[in-house]
Parts: structure tokens; sequence; C-alpha cells
């Protein structure tokens, strides 16, 4: 496996903890290896590393099953005021939003493991500060962001590896990690890109390194001098994306339409206060944001050209020659 990668912006910290970047608006502080973190500050959340059983008296809060391709349960159980969290049973996540301290199970597969650590737990985390986690990628076009909607197996992280090719930065693959205020930011999220083996081998991903491979996808870390900062970045526009046998097509997204598949990819526990917490910021991003919705093919050849014809529509400010009306 790879070591820390330029511009982690590891330093040393109290109780023998490594503070080693930024990551979803967190300053993490690890006292095992972390390689996907950002330079940056943020909210102190700190990582460590125990072996955890599932105590008796413990209550199920959720379960939730992944995409079929890739199927995997993930389940969620309540021990006092800790969270406890199992993917596949393959040991226990320690999650207490209250002191900002996740546990991660033992495990040799240090990237795997890390990968684990920034989704379901770091979403546990984002909604007990009160932020919006969507099922989304997300890059930097001219200081925004846009943020890409789509559920898995749709293409999302494609598309962000092409924005990566023509020069721009990855700021999420997977989750995005959006503050709802009158003007909407968007914390970047792990530096890395999980592509399938043939998108990988086919696209030029120069600054990205190869950390781990397995049957479905190829794991790539995004170079330090690629990554950027931890610093939040004002959203752009919301794009939702959908697959299309006929040309590419870029379209105004209607209101409600915005609001129904941005709320179905948000993250929220099966609790009503939870999901109207969640219809309330899905509301105010989608009031704050334009959106459109993106019928794509899956062509890797029309890849360059979709990247232009997204940042001359999307941001059109960003274009050499475009009006500024």
């Amino acid at each position: 496996m790879a070591g820390r990668l330029e511009g982690s912006g590891t330093t040393t910290g109290a109780a023998g903890q490594a503070t080693v970047g930024s990551c979803y608006g967190f300053g993490v502080t690890s006292s095992v290896p972390l390689q996907f973190v950002r330079s940056g500050s943020g909210v102190p959340l700190q990582i460590a590393e125990e072996r955890l059983d599932d105590p008796p008296g413990s209550t199920r809060v959720a379960l939730f099953t992944g995409h079929p391709e890739r199927p995997f349960r993930a389940e969620l159980r309540q021990v006092g005021g800790e969270l406890r969290l199992q993917v596949n049973e393959e040991g226990w996540f320690g999650i207490d939003t209250g002191s900002g301290v996740v546990t991660m199970p033992p495990d040799p597969d240090e990237v795997h493991r890390e990968e684990r650590l920034w989704s379901y737990p770091a979403s546990l985390c984002l909604r007990a500060r009160r932020d919006l986690a969507v099922h989304a990628a997300a890059v930097e076009v001219a200081g925004q962001a846009l943020v890409f909607v789509a559920p898995g197996g749709t293409g999302k992280t494609t598309l962000a590896a092409a924005f990566h090719q023509a020069g721009y930065r990855v700021l999420a693959e997977d989750i995005s990690c959006c503050r709802v205020t009158s003007t909407p930011v968007l914390f970047p999220g792990p530096a890395l890109l999980r592509m399938r083996p043939d998108s990988a081998e086919r696209m030029d991903l120069t600054g990205t390194t190869v950390v781990a491979r397995d049957q479905w996808r190829s794991h790539l870390s995004i170079d330090g001098h690629r990554r950027g900062t931890g610093d939040p970045v004002p959203i752009g526009g919301v794009i939702l994306l959908k697959n299309s046998e006929k040309r590419d097509r870029l379209t105004p997204l209607e209101a409600s339409v915005a609001i129904r598949n941005l709320y179905a990819m948000s993250f929220k526990l099966p609790l009503k206060e939870d999901q109207a917490w969640c219809f309330s910021e899905v509301v105010g991003l989608v009031g704050a944001v334009p959106g459109w919705q993106l019928e794509r093919r899956r062509s890797y050849e029309t890849l360059p050209l979709l990247v232009e014809q997204i940042v001359a529509t999307c941001c059109p400010a960003s274009v050499p020659g475009a009006s500024s009306a």
C-alpha cells in the first residue's frame, strides 16, 4: 500500500494523535494512518482503532443495503449515547458524535477501512453537525462546486474523473457534504476515486496513484498537488444524472424533480424528525442554487466534450470570452 501522499498536512497533535488534515469540514486527528484527507482544519474529529463488540441491550436504529451489483449490509445500533455500525460483519465502528470520536475496527486492509470510515460513519457525524450528506460526486469549476447527484452505477465517478482529466479539482466522488445557508457551500471529502478497472485503465488519470484493486474497483488516491484544501466551496449548481441511449442533453431541472431526487439520495435515519429535517434542507438547497438534468450516454469518447458543455452551461463566466451578464 502506498504511504501518505504529499499534501496530507500531517503534524503532531495532542494525546498521541497525529493531525492529518481535513475532510468534510472536520479537522481530523488519528492514531492510525489515513491517506485520503486534504490539508486544512475544521471541527475536531478524532479517529482511533479498537476492536468493539455489540454489547447486550443495544437497539437497532437502521439497516442499510447497497447497490445490487455490489451488495452490502450495514447495521446501525445504539449503545447508550454511542452509535455502533457494522458493515458486512467486518467489525464494529464506534461513533460518538457528542465527543467527536470515531473508533475503527482493526483491519489489515487500511484502504478499505478508511473508505468505510468516510461513508456511513462520516455521514452520521455530518448529520449530528446538521450538514446534509448527499450521494453525489462534486468538482470545482472557477471556485464553485458542481454537484452530480445519482445512485450507484450511474457513472458519477467516471464523470468526476473526466473533470479531473480536464484539470479541474475533484471535491467528492461518492458522498458530498452540503451546508445549506443563504449561500450553500460544499466541504471537500476524501481525495479518492473508485472506478471500474476498465474505466481506470481507459482514462489517463495523471495526478492519481492506484492504492488498491479488487474485482469491482480500482482505488485511486488523488495526489497531493491536485487535492487542494478542505476549505468550503460555494455550490454553483446541482446536476441530476440519468443514463440515456441517445445524445447527451443538459436541461434545466424543475424544482419538484430536484427536491424528490435529492431527498431520495440524501442520508437520513428512519425517524420522522430526521426525515423532516432532511426534507427541509433539500428544499433550502434547491431554492438557493440552480439545477440541471444531464441525460448522458455511457461513452468515453464524448466525455471531454461533455465536460466542456457542462462548464459552458453551468459556469459560463469561467469560459474565456463569455459574457458576464
